[in-house]
């Protein structure tokens, strides 16, 4: 695959063409992101404030046709580096959350998860802040899927996000206390998601080959904001 590595495409770019990622992919790009966050909570370099602008992918131009993206490959911003002891701007307003990058993370996921029902883009617009929208989209989420069993796991996975006892026993000063919770209630879930889908037979080995890109899944990236589906990943 040749190109301008300089080349990128962002999250925001993803959701606002209203672009479709496969289940399968859908996953890998969560239990990804979370992994990554994970080791950034409350570390220095997460920026105050971020956005899906600031998560992209590099992005490839492959024969003169569509330019294609690897999402087992999301690069944070530069700008994310910040000094330690800024005052954090009020990124939920009056909801109170402990863990709001982790909130923030759980809406951008759902709302890829809602491209595939066509939900409307605009249908959390009158709500401030990531907490209720993140909240509507997994109520609306529950409402579309009659299929609720096949997305149980994620489910499970963003309701925990959300939920202010995941993170009871999780301390600053003390972060891996509360990690495995953490682990346990969002980031597990995902993985048995994603073993699933990967036959009965997957074990763990087959999920690291998967996260690793052992068997390379390029997707297409439009240029005209449209709904249109990505090219089918390989078979296993």
């Amino acid at each position: 695959m040749s190109g301008d590595l300089g080349k990128r495409v962002s999250l925001q770019k993803i959701l606002q063409d209203r672009i479709i990622l496969l289940a399968r992919e859908r996953r890998i790009l969560a239990v990804i992101l979370f992994y990554s966050f994970m080791q950034l909570l409350d570390g220095p370099w997460l920026q105050q404030y971020w956005d899906s602008a600031d998560i992209s992918f590099f992005q490839f131009d492959e024969n003169g046709g569509p330019a294609t993206f690897n999402f087992r490959r999301p690069y944070l911003s530069a700008c994310w580096v910040t000094a330690q002891g800024s005052t954090r701007p009020t990124k939920l307003h009056k909801d109170y959350h402990p863990m709001p990058d982790m909130v923030t993370l759980a809406r951008f996921l759902l709302e890829l998860e809602l491209q595939e029902n066509r939900v409307p883009s605009d249908f959390t617009r009158n709500l401030r802040s990531d907490l209720p929208k993140a909240s509507k989209m997994l109520s609306r989420l529950k409402d579309l899927d009659r299929d609720e069993w096949a997305k149980q796991q994620f489910i499970e996975s963003m309701s925990a996000c959300l939920a202010v006892e995941t993170y009871a026993k999780y301390e600053p000063q003390a972060p891996h206390l509360g990690m495995w919770d953490i682990y346990q209630k969002i980031v597990s879930p995902l993985e048995q998601n994603l073993l699933s889908m990967l036959g009965p037979r997957a074990s763990f080995k087959d999920l690291e080959q998967e996260l690793s890109g052992v068997t390379p899944l390029a997707n297409v990236i439009f240029d005209e904001p449209a709904v249109k589906p990505l090219e089918q990943s390989p078979p296993m």
